[in-house]
């Protein structure tokens, strides 16, 4: 990543896709075999 001086315009490859909601994220790719796990705790001390 090169440093530009402020007020100079940058390209930017996905402006657009990100302005039409066109892009994708890491978050809308689904993994096969994805296994999901949830720690349960107790209420009642021992």
């Amino acid at each position: 990543m090169t440093a530009s001086p402020p007020g100079r315009e940058i390209d930017r490859i996905d402006d657009r896709l990100k302005a039409t909601g066109a892009a994708t994220y890491s978050a809308d790719h689904q993994a096969e075999n994805t296994a999901y796990a949830c720690v349960v705790t107790s209420a009642i001390g021992l």
